[in-house]
């Protein structure tokens, strides 16, 4: 159950790393322990990682659009009259003499602000404060005011600053996935690595008991020519094997040696340190059919995911180009009062309501060249979707299949290793006998060996096959 017990534990609390401590200890990493070091030590999740905190601040600020914002303002004038002294002497008035300040303020609320100019509504309160000269007839003046400016429709629903919120909300899914893939990619590039090594191990351990099988065989021919019970042709033989068996067990050692270097620099470890991979049991494939492992990567597979949002981004760049094109209607209200402070106090009220229409009647066609732009851009995505929901389903399937031959072939593997021991023993109690010849115990012993080896490959090619589909299959 490997692909559910083992594969699959990618968040699993990973293991302490006793050389970290003690230099002197070889430890043996779990798989666990590996995805955990891979996904902490690599550049690549750093970056996806930093880049997904600014994609989601980004998206902060441009949501920040569509909600409320409160504003404040405040301002002062002051005007001197000079006045034309020879009309004031006439009149005998001091009106156009001295100076005459004025107190404003107000707050203003809006909401679905593409600019600070144009928002998609706006409720405004102003209160203005006008005092005259001292030496003045005139009265104080106060006056309050209040409006408000709705866009009722600009062509989108819910306004075109909810389409930019909108894209900039896909742009930060993207950026999500993008992160989440780069996790998958490690996680995927550890656990080969980790198969890789421990495959590379298995060998080692077949390896070096064959030696041993071979060592011991070439001694007992040894004993044997000493006897003059077997040939210079059987010495020879033996001789071969055991170098034959020396050049199998370097090889191996070398290519445990390349796959633990591999993996260190996976999981951010020295290359020259030494290490060991625990064991994990034989895998299974992750789904029953074909059918579900399609159905499983076309749910999972951020390619998909990706080009699926690029798809809806088109449709709302495409809405806005209709739009540009279209019909806008808004509507304005206010309200005013003004209270002169005189010997006998005035009050002045006004109200307004209008409708503004606007409808683009020429514009060289521009507004429907981005309509067909966005069209088409729609359309080859959707294509690109289709093609990419294809090539998917057929990567899995031909993994999916892969991985049961591979299976097969494993279980095959198995049993002629087993069959090439058993024959392997039955020649070895003959040739006590005398019932057989040495040749033939040489040439039982090397088959065991080759089928043992061929075991090791074939476990090692299966669990490739299932890495491989999980990988297809977006897990």
């Amino acid at each position: 159950m490997l692909a559910l017990a083992v594969f699959s534990i990618a968040s699993a609390p990973a293991e302490p790393i006793p050389f970290r401590n003690d230099p002197t200890l070889i430890p043996t990493l779990s798989l666990p322990t590996c995805i955990s070091a891979a996904l902490s030590s690599g550049d690549e999740i750093a970056i996806a990682e930093r880049t997904l905190a600014a994609a989601r601040a980004g998206h902060a600020v441009t949501a920040a659009k569509q909600g409320l914002s409160l504003s404040a303002t405040g301002s002062y004038g002051a005007t001197l009259g000079l006045g034309d002294s020879s009309q004031a002497k006439r009149a005998g008035s001091a009106d156009g003499l001295g100076l005459a300040q004025s107190f404003s303020g107000g707050l203003s609320l809006s909401q679905g602000t593409q600019s600070s100019t144009s928002p998609f509504s706006r409720l405004s309160l102003t209160a203005t404060q006008g005092l005259p000269p001292a030496a003045s007839s005139s009265s104080a003046a106060t006056s309050v005011g209040v409006s408000l400016a709705q866009t009722i429709w600009d062509g989108y629903p819910g306004g075109q600053t909810r389409a930019v919120v909108e894209k900039s909300l896909l742009a930060l899914r993207g950026k999500e996935l993008a992160a989440s893939q780069a996790r998958s990619a490690a996680v995927a590039r550890a656990k080969l690595a980790y198969v890789t090594m421990l495959s590379a191990q298995r060998v080692l351990e077949l390896r070096k008991g064959s030696l041993e099988r071979q060592r011991a065989m070439l001694r007992q021919i040894e004993a044997v020519y000493a006897l003059e019970q077997a040939s210079s042709l059987d010495l020879a033989s033996a001789s071969i094997n055991l170098r034959a068996a020396e050049l199998d067990l370097r090889s191996a050692e070398k290519d445990l040696r390349t796959a633990r270097q591999r993996l260190a620099l996976l999981i951010g470890f020295p290359v020259d340190q030494e290490f060991a991979v625990a064991e994990v049991e034989d895998a299974r494939l992750p789904v029953a059919s074909v059918e579900e492992a399609v159905s499983t990567g076309l749910a999972k597979r951020t390619d998909a995911a990706q080009l699926e949002l690029l798809r809806e981004s088109a449709g709302i760049d495409l809405a806005l180009a209709r739009a540009q094109g279209g019909a806008s209607l808004s509507l304005s209200a206010g309200f005013n009062a003004a209270l002169g402070w005189g010997a006998a106090p005035a009050v002045g009220e006004a109200a307004s309501l209008g409708f503004r229409v606007a409808l683009p009647l020429f514009d060289a066609g521009a507004a429907q060249s981005q309509v067909d732009a966005g069209t088409a851009l729609a359309e080859i995505h959707a294509i690109q979707l289709r093609q990419l929901r294809k090539s998917i389903a057929t990567d899995i399937a031909d993994c999916y299949e892969t991985a049961l031959i591979q299976a097969e072939r494993a279980d095959v593997a198995k049993s002629s290793m087993e069959l090439a021991q058993a024959q392997f023993e039955v020649v070895r109690t003959q040739n006590e006998y005398g019932t057989t010849t040495n040749q033939d115990l040489l040439t039982a012993s090397v088959a065991a060996a080759t089928a043992a080896a061929a075991h090791a490959s074939a476990r090692s090619a299966y669990l490739t096959a299932v890495l491989q589909l999980e990988t297809a299959m977006g897990l």
